[in-house]
């Protein structure tokens, strides 16, 4: 977008875009300032685990934590590390930069693909910079927090005229999403679009985009051991309610006695919005939202698949809201795909209320949440820097400081954070 060549009328469009964006990403950083410890806190202590041991980087990358890999995750801890002195604080502003960035990537995406700008497009940022994804920014970072990025990133790449640099950058980044994290679903959706597309109309060139990603599939796969067997131990409907929930995370509001209206609302309008862009003739564009829709709908079920029989309250969880940014994204697109004016702009001003009421009637337990465990870690931070053990200070403080299986060797990692003067303990 060369902003000279766009007209004035352009110009104000690109500034209301922009200004939200600078004004979100100082609401978020305020947010991580006041909330996010400078200490290690709960499963991070095990996903850094390679850090810890000093492993090799192809096992730091490919480091099984959960049902999930660190790939890009494991690459972005050790820059943190390394330069903040393993100041967790250094992880929850580059997440929150993230986020930014992806809202600038997603605003270049959508010039791109509609070649033109709109007086929404305040929207793009409004989906991707909030301090609802609270967890992502304050204890948990990049595990679910680079899923939107990797699913506008290969998106964007559609973009790229040059079909051999297209192809290869594709594949690269499907690839390291296999390994990072929950982008996982983004490079599942990515090998099921373009496969779809391939059988469609099968060549060797096009055929090269889903080698590489499916090789780190495959190695994946064969090397992740065996995984506990899922239950399903409740009836049909707490699934389809736990899917409603997690799948609208950004219009939920509570009480929640009206799911079933949101899910078949929620479904009936999508459906719509497909059987309208039905004949769109842009492939990039199709690809792009089939992308963007699909990476959250499969997060989506297999969440509900691991996940819902840990508890209903597990759906509006903080830490799941960016893996709904790619979904709202596609939906947006498909709005604005839209033929007859009056239906682009009435589900526009429907998107734009969603969206102005999930900034400023936020759900309270998601911010409460952080609130009281940023308390809860100042306790242990205090503790520790008494040179109290880790027992004497869960006895003393009598909260919950990692899972309870993952004790094992906690004790060890605080010493050799004292002993080489890191994290809380740097002078």
């Amino acid at each position: 977008m060369q902003f000279h060549l766009i007209s004035t009328n352009d110009k104000l469009k690109l500034s209301l875009a922009l200004s939200a964006t600078a004004v979100l990403t100082f609401s978020l950083f305020t947010f991580v300032n006041n909330y996010a410890p400078v200490l290690i806190y709960m499963d991070r202590w095990m996903s850094m685990g390679p850090l810890f041991d000093d492993s090799p980087f192809w096992k730091g990358f490919t480091h099984k934590h959960g049902p999930h890999r660190m790939g890009l995750i494991y690459i972005l801890f050790s820059i943190t590390s390394y330069f903040s002195e393993w100041n967790s604080r250094a992880d929850m502003f580059l997440q929150a930069s993230i986020y930014s960035i992806t809202a600038l990537l997603a605003l270049r995406l959508k010039y791109l693909l509609f070649k033109k700008l709109n007086w929404f497009d305040w929207i793009i940022p409004a989906i991707f910079i909030t301090t609802q994804s609270a967890l992502t920014v304050t204890f948990n970072p990049y595990v679910h927090g680079l899923i939107p990025f990797f699913a506008v990133s290969i998106s964007l790449c559609y973009c790229i005229n040059n079909i051999t640099w297209r192809i290869l950058s594709q594949a690269l980044l499907a690839a390291i999403g296999v390994f990072s994290g929950f982008a996982l679903v983004v490079s599942l959706t990515f090998l099921a679009v373009e496969g779809f597309f391939w059988l469609k109309k099968p060549s060797l060139k096009t055929a090269l985009v889903l080698i590489i990603p499916l090789a780190s599939l495959t190695f994946m796969i064969t090397t992740q051991g065996k995984s506990p067997p899922l239950s399903f131990d409740n009836p049909i409907e707490y699934y389809l309610q736990f899917i409603t929930f997690l799948s609208l995370d950004f219009i939920v509001v509570r009480p929640l006695d009206y799911w079933p209206a949101l899910l078949v609302g929620g479904l009936s309008i999508l459906i719509f919005l497909f059987w309208k862009n039905q004949n769109s003739e842009s492939t990039s564009t199709l690809k792009t939202v089939l992308l963007l829709v699909g990476s959250s709908l499969i997060f989506v079920l297999l969440t509900a698949a691991g996940r819902a029989d840990m508890g209903m309250g597990n759906a509006l969880n903080s830490r799941y809201i960016p893996a709904m940014m790619p979904l709202m994204l596609g939906v947006y697109f498909l709005i604005l795909k839209l033929d007859l004016n009056a239906w682009k702009y009435t589900f526009l001003m429907a998107f734009a209320a969603i969206m102005l009421r999930f900034h400023f009637m936020q759900d309270p337990p998601r911010i409460n949440n952080v609130i009281k465990q940023s308390a809860e870690v100042a306790k242990w931070e205090n503790c520790f820097l008494q040179n109290k053990s880790y027992n004497k200070c869960s006895e003393e403080i009598n909260e919950s400081f990692v899972p309870e299986s993952k004790k094992k060797g906690l004790q060890e990692k605080i010493d050799f954070l004292k002993a080489n003067k890191l994290n809380i303990f740097k002078e």
